[in-house]
C-alpha cells in the first residue's frame, strides 16, 4: 500500500462522503449490493471521462472489473469491500 499525503487523504474522505451522500438513502438504510455496484460503475465511467489532473498527484482509481469483483465479494459476504478511492467497507443486502 502506498502512503498518501494528508491532502489526498482529505480528498478520499470527501469522495467517500459524496459517494455515500449521493446514494439518496438515509444513513440507517442498508443499500443493496447491486445498487453499490451500479454506483461504482457509474463513478468509474465519470472518472474515465475526465481529463487527468495536471497537479502530478497519483490518485488511485477503481476499475470496472474491480467494481464487478467487489460486487461478487459483497454478494458472498454481505459487505462491499473497502477499496481506494472509497476506502470504506459497506454492509449491503442481496
Amino acid at each position: 500500500m502506498h502512503a498518501i499525503s494528508r491532502k489526498t487523504a482529505i480528498l478520499l474522505v470527501a469522495t467517500a462522503s459524496a459517494f455515500a451522500a449521493g446514494s439518496g438513502m438515509a444513513a440507517t438504510t442498508i443499500p443493496t449490493c447491486q445498487a453499490l455496484e451500479d454506483k461504482c460503475v457509474k463513478h468509474v465511467a465519470a472518472i474515465e471521462s475526465r481529463k487527468p489532473a495536471d497537479d502530478g498527484v497519483d490518485r488511485p482509481q477503481m476499475t470496472t472489473t474491480e467494481c464487478y469483483d467487489s460486487y461478487h465479494a459483497a454478494e458472498a459476504t454481505g459487505v462491499w469491500p473497502a477499496h481506494v478511492p472509497f476506502n470504506f467497507a459497506v454492509t449491503c443486502t442481496k
